[in-house]
């Protein structure tokens, strides 16, 4: 007994653990959002417009990254690290230089995606006719690019409370106008636009000037030199970055391709309830960034793995758990979230399920890597998952052998994400070892 009152004593007063439940909750409340809207739009739209939405959400989901620039794995590493050395002038200069690239980033990718808007279309349609919906589309993936950094700025900080309340708060402002809009695409991009823009700055101003005290005697120098090596942190990290989010994009632009809008609609609905239940994989990974750069300050990488060790095991557990309940009730989810004319996607959604388990390790193991190592681990196994899906989805002669391949994708990056971190853990150990033998004979000749 006093064993258990021990380690729940430990919990209680564990800020990982305080952090990770405010998160679960979180996260719980902006899925059960987010399946709201999937249940709106299925019920007041055609399968078609449904398949039209998720394209055009998931393009903006990729546009959104690219101005991002992989920022949003950058600041919950820098900031992190500069406030456990005490440096508080250093997470300044970082914040603001992530502001500098992203706006810069956002001005090219706007105008790429406007001057290009009639081939862009028709490759992410397979129609003629779309074009009307790229520049609302670009200026979406403005918005999203706004959010997601917020989200990272609350991170950096580790302000999870916060974190969690500006993600409900975003998943409300794209509800809300989405009972009211949902006839008029269009127009619901650019109220989504308006609104998630308006919310993302005000709280970046804020930020901005919480900050403004450290940047007193501004340093050109000291912001050439931030930007600089965010630049060269996230370069070789951005491709897997849009990598990660063409996962979603890339087969339904294929299936839409090859099979037509309303089968597209069918795929991305077993898809979504895919990317919706991995969602609650990541809630970790939102804390373990921040967490395990702070411990790499202090080379703690025996405290790291244990951590990783138990969430691997309680992610193995629920995935499974996830797996079971969606091949015994697949009619009840598609009823939950869509309408009883998805059943048809049943086939689709009980093959691409089986994604979550390896999807589940990558999200596990991502953040870590990233902390753990500036080498880009992430992008070489996104691009290697990726390739073999595309690969095998091109050769795909049906819908379910399309599926097939999603997974397939899917088992390839759990894999290569697992085994890339046991391998960064060995050589990060042998370069502590290595450093420590270098540091002991110096004190010894130092005491002689």
């Amino acid at each position: 007994m006093s064993g258990l009152k021990e380690i729940f004593s430990k919990a209680k007063n564990s800020k990982f653990i305080k952090d990770l439940l405010i998160t679960v909750i979180g996260q719980l409340a902006v899925l059960l959002v987010t399946f709201g809207l999937n249940k709106l739009l299925s019920n007041t739209v055609t399968i078609a417009e449904f398949g039209i939405y998720n394209v055009i959400k998931k393009v903006s989901a990729v546009a959104g990254y690219i101005m991002l620039i992989a920022l949003g794995i950058a600041l919950p590493k820098y900031i992190p690290e500069c406030r456990e050395r005490k440096d508080e002038k250093g997470a300044a200069y970082y914040f603001v230089a992530a502001l500098l690239i992203i706006g810069f980033m956002s001005v090219l990718t706007i105008s790429l995606m406007v001057i290009f808007q009639t081939p862009l279309s028709k490759l992410f349609f397979g129609e003629d006719g779309f074009a009307k919906y790229m520049l609302p589309t670009a200026f979406y993936s403005f918005a999203v690019a706004l959010t997601t950094y917020v989200y990272s700025y609350y991170r950096s900080v580790e302000r999870y409370y916060a974190y969690n309340i500006s993600q409900i708060i975003v998943q409300v402002l794209t509800f809300l106008p989405a009972i009211f809009l949902y006839f008029d695409l269009i127009i619901l991009l650019w109220v989504w636009t308006a609104v998630f823009s308006v919310f993302s700055l005000t709280v970046l101003l804020k930020a901005f000037l919480k900050f403004k005290p450290e940047l007193k005697g501004f340093e050109s120098k000291r912001l050439f030199s931030s930007g600089r090596e965010l630049l060269i942190y996230c370069s070789p990290r951005l491709p897997g970055e849009i990598i990660l989010f063409a996962f979603s994009l890339v087969p339904l632009v294929i299936v839409t391709n090859k099979f037509g809008l309303v089968q597209s609609g069918l795929f991305s609905s077993a898809v979504s309830v895919n990317v919706a239940l991995a969602s609650l994989f990541s809630f970790v990974g939102i804390i373990l960034l921040p967490s395990v750069s702070k411990s790499m300050v202090k080379n703690d990488i025996k405290s790291v793995t244990k951590q990783i060790l138990i969430i691997l095991i309680l992610f193995l557990v629920l995935a499974a758990m996830m797996i079971a309940f969606v091949y015994l009730f697949p009619k009840f989810v598609i009823k939950v979230l869509y309408s009883d004319e998805y059943f048809e996607a049943i086939p689709l959604m009980k093959i691409i399920i089986l994604a979550i388990l390896p999807n589940a390790l990558y999200l596990l193991f991502r953040n870590p890597l990233d902390a753990i190592s500036k080498f880009p681990y992430n992008t070489i196994c996104l691009i290697m998952g990726f390739v073999v899906m595309v690969v095998l989805m091109l050769r795909s002669t049906t819908i379910l052998q399309c599926a097939i391949a999603f997974i397939i994708g899917y088992a390839v990056l759990g894999v290569l994400s697992m085994g890339a971190w046991f391998l960064s853990v060995i050589l990060k150990k042998r370069k502590i070892k290595k450093e420590t033998e270098e540091i002991e004979p110096k004190e010894v000749k130092s005491e002689k």
